[in-house]
């Protein structure tokens, strides 16, 4: 009976080589996580986290300047108190929570390579767009001018004041939709590469790779 004797410690060992898919807890190999997916991954769930935050506090204040007549943050201030403009600014801020809700929810799933979250990604970016710029043109078509002339009301003599708030507030609108629909437009033009889909397990058509490691 023959036998192989024992490997020497100073035999030369082939380089390491790093596997860059890694067994699950079943012996499934893990897809590759290409870094722009943990980039606009991370990236959506810091954006979602903050938008919480701030369109949480945006709604809140809105419902108390609504019942009560009155800034949260400055009693003395005048208001405009403009039922229908108030009531789009209460909705605006509730849509854009349950958008910020949505994109951390499923920026933590993408970040997990979960099949879903590829496509629930798509459609949210898709609907922010819309939404982002229907608010936007609601913004410099009613709710600006409206404001601006408000502010004219109250103070007649700073006509020019009120003129060049009417144009800067547009300006800054403009910019605010502009990086709103910065992270949508990546999400729908750098997440349909086949690397990416690769990694959610999924085909270029967009179907679920069968016996993919994780569940769609």
């Amino acid at each position: 009976m023959s036998q192989f004797p024992p490997s020497s410690p100073f035999q030369p060992q082939p380089p390491f080589q790093p596997q860059s898919n890694l067994g699950d807890i079943y012996g499934n190999l893990m897809p590759e996580k290409p870094g722009i997916v943990s980039g606009l991954a991370i990236t959506g769930i810091i954006l979602g986290s903050l938008g919480i935050l701030c369109n949480g506090l945006g709604l809140l204040g809105g419902i108390f300047m609504m019942f009560m007549g009155k800034s949260p943050m400055f009693a003395n201030a005048p208001v405009l108190k403009d039922p229908a403009i108030n009531a789009f600014g209460i909705a605006n801020s509730a849509i854009d929570l349950v958008l910020c809700i949505a994109l951390l929810a499923l920026c933590i799933a993408a970040y997990n390579l979960k099949p879903f979250a590829h496509s629930a990604l798509m459609r949210w970016a898709i609907f922010a767009i819309i939404w982002a710029t229907a608010a936007f043109i609601a913004q410099a078509t009613w709710i600006l001018p409206a404001t601006a002339d408000f502010m004219q009301q109250q103070q007649p003599r700073a006509q020019a004041a009120a003129a060049g708030y009417r144009f800067g507030q547009i300006i800054g609108a403009g910019f605010v939709w502009l990086i709103y629909c910065t992270l949508p437009v990546l999400f729908l033009t750098l997440w349909r590469s086949p690397r990416v889909l690769a990694a959610f397990g999924k085909t270029p058509g967009g179907t679920v790779i069968p016996g993919s490691p994780f569940p769609s």
